[in-house]
């Protein structure tokens, strides 16, 4: 049975800002009519985007309302602009998650835009707040997004979503690891690149954030030129606890679903559990990650906190 739960431990020492959206900002006040009028010139003006979060991983979600449409050069600029204005500035969004039609009611194109501007294909917190979201639209119980060259279901379970994040894939070490890791970190792609690493991995560990920090940014480095994200597991009686630094923000965030099923494969893969079934505690909430076949599906739970046209959102929200 899938439960919420927070870790006390881990929430102690984190700084990531809770899952409300907080207002204005001097430099989101500054970029905000330049952003407006590109919109008008692009006739984006009215595109829907709502608020939301995934275990405190805070989303706008933009509805795109054709196929095809990041092709565009000036259109792409123009919300990766966008996202690294709402991600780095005032209300401290973790991403911006595009969603555009792909002819079926029940299929769309997904792409993620971090704070550093950088398209990716996945988010499993995102899929899952995209696609909870999505399945109200339609009237469905599952959804399909398109993320680059693979296809991901997302099912709704009531007040839950699971996205199936596929067969993870090994990645090869690059760069030199801080000397404070005793190890090398496992290397991991789950939809997005992790670094996974244990609190035993780590000298003179003491579960502050600025360590954490720090210990991230250089991690991250060693995935140039886009970074790499890194989760540091903490094995518990009854499941896993994770921190996550992550590479499109270069920050500290207190959810992450690909971070979720990274240190669950990671934990497999060292033999520390032989269960097909594990809960992963963030500071944010309790993903559980349980493998199927050779695929890893997560579970959260998504919620919706407002829904804008983007014309509003420039003039009222920053």
């Amino acid at each position: 049975m899938y439960r919420d739960a927070r870790n006390p431990a881990l929430a102690a020492g984190q700084t990531e800002v809770s899952a409300g959206f907080s207002t204005s900002h001097a430099a989101l006040d500054f970029a905000a009519p330049s952003l407006h009028l590109r919109s008008l010139r692009l006739n984006t003006s009215r595109v829907e985007i709502d608020e939301g979060h995934t275990f405190d991983n805070r989303f706008l979600l933009v509805w795109h309302d054709r196929e095809g449409c990041f092709k565009d050069a000036a259109y792409r600029r123009f919300w990766q602009a966008f996202s690294k204005a709402v991600c780095n500035d005032g209300p401290r969004v973790d991403d911006t998650l595009h969603v555009s039609p792909l002819g079926s009611a029940r299929r769309a194109e997904f792409l993620v835009i971090g704070g550093d501007g950088r398209l990716a294909s996945h988010c499993a917190n995102g899929l899952m707040y995209a696609g909870w979201r999505y399945a109200e639209r339609c009237e469905s119980r599952a959804v399909t997004f398109y993320c680059g060259r693979d296809r991901r279901t997302v099912r709704v379970r009531g007040a839950f979503a699971e996205v199936n994040l596929g067969r993870p894939r090994p990645l090869s070490a690059r760069g030199r690891y801080p000397a404070q890791l005793r190890r090398a970190p496992l290397l991991v792609d789950t939809g997005e690149p992790h670094a996974v690493s244990f609190d035993q991995d780590v000298a003179l560990w003491d579960h502050d954030a600025k360590t954490f920090s720090e210990l991230g940014q250089a991690v991250c480095r060693t995935g140039a030129p886009a970074g790499i994200n890194w989760n540091l597991v903490t094995p518990c009686d009854d499941g896993l606890a994770i921190r996550t630094f992550e590479r499109g923000v270069r920050r500290p965030t207190s959810s992450c679903g690909t971070g979720s099923a990274a240190a669950f494969h990671a934990a497999q893969l060292s033999g520390r559990y032989d269960c097909d079934e594990l809960p992963v505690v963030s500071a944010g909430g309790c993903h559980l990650v349980r493998r199927h076949k050779d695929d890893l599906l997560v579970t959260g739970q998504p919620s919706h906190h407002r829904t804008w046209v983007l014309d509003d959102y420039l003039s009222t929200a920053l």
